[in-house]
């Protein structure tokens, strides 16, 4: 037995299509069995200008089902005015609308984790050391009951 450490592109398009194959036999929904669904990965951004200078919006992608929150930035000045609710607001709409299981978002401790735990969001788990000497959390708001 050997392990190769190594960038095999027909190694990994192996690996890739056996674990979907395992996924299509074994996934408890029809998503496992769709390999090329055209909404995932897609790109929706939420944003909000003023005389047509961008002030403040998030990036999110489409991925299971779910909408994954990746960015979400307000300029100084519009910092606790209620702008990034409004933002949350309206990607929960979206989200809702088209009835997603729910939004995830990955903070840094520096960052907006109190934000978003006072917009219904639940912290999940934390990575210590993502990167090294920050910690990353994992924060979710579900929409729907999850089994």
């Amino acid at each position: 037995m050997e392990i190769l450490i190594e960038d095999n592109e027909y190694f990994s398009k192996l690996i890739d299509q056996r674990l979907f194959d395992f996924n299509s036999q074994s996934g408890k929904t029809p998503y496992f069995t769709k390999r090329d669904n055209p909404d995932e990965g897609r790109k929706i951004g939420f944003y909000c200008t003023v005389d047509g200078k961008l002030i403040g919006g998030a990036n999110t992608y489409l991925t299971h089902d779910w909408l994954y929150l990746d960015e979400l930035f307000i300029e100084a000045t519009y910092r606790r005015t209620g702008l990034g609710t409004q933002i949350m607001e309206t990607i929960e709409a979206y989200a809702r609308q088209h009835q997603l299981v729910g939004i995830y978002v990955e903070t840094h401790e520096f960052q907006a984790r109190g934000f978003y735990e006072k917009n219904d969001f639940v912290c999940l788990g934390e990575l210590p050391n993502f990167p090294r000497g920050n910690k990353m959390y994992i924060l979710t708001k579900v929409f729907e009951k999850v089994e």
